[in-house]
């Protein structure tokens, strides 16, 4: 896979969280929660563009995206799968890196490695850490997860129905994993 593919951050947020409302607004040293992502995602080496799918009725996420000149996507509530695939096709991406708007600690190291992993093992790959969790997949894998996945559950947790992580159970996922250290030294 080349580099020449459009690499967008979408970052899913929204106002109506079950655990703690507007908690991407939470300010963390005067910054919204969402802000200090949109910074580090801003901050890689490997993607071309960041946005936001969030709610219709998450407005003060909109304003935040607008007074960040972050632009942003309205879509299904429930439904991050369509969320995050609506947004894809509006920025006309190629590769969509999925970051979770409640997870501040993650680094733009680790944004930069799952996308070198993803272009170097290709469809889906997930990178998890206490920091946080980066997914990176085709807008081809997403299109076809759309439109086969109708369990509620995997639409929602889209990663672990997608996701196989990069283990050493053989000579060639050792040489694979040594390919992916060597190629980010």
């Amino acid at each position: 896979m080349g580099t020449d593919l459009r690499t967008v951050v979408v970052i899913t947020a929204r106002i109506d969280s079950k655990r703690l409302k507007d908690k991407v607004l939470q300010t963390i040293n005067d910054k919204p929660i969402l802000e200090h992502i949109i910074d580090t995602a801003r901050q890689s080496k490997q993607v071309d563009e960041v946005m936001v799918a969030t709610t219709e009725n998450s407005i003060p996420i909109q304003e935040l995206c607008k007074r960040l000149r972050c632009p942003w996507t309205v879509g299904d509530e429930e439904d991050i799968l369509l969320r995050i695939y609506e947004a894809g096709l509006f920025i006309q991406a190629d590769v969509i890196v999925r970051l979770w708007g409640d997870a501040p600690l993650i680094t733009k190291e680790q944004i930069d490695m799952a996308v070198i992993a993803y272009r170097h093992i290709g469809n889906y790959t997930t990178l998890s850490s206490q920091y946080g969790c980066v997914s990176v997949a085709s807008m081809e894998a997403l299109a076809y997860a759309h439109q086969t996945l109708t369990d509620k559950e995997q639409r929602h947790w889209i990663h672990k129905t997608l996701s196989t992580p990069i283990t050493v159970d053989t000579k060639e996922d050792l040489e694979k994993v040594r390919r992916l250290v060597k190629r980010d030294n």
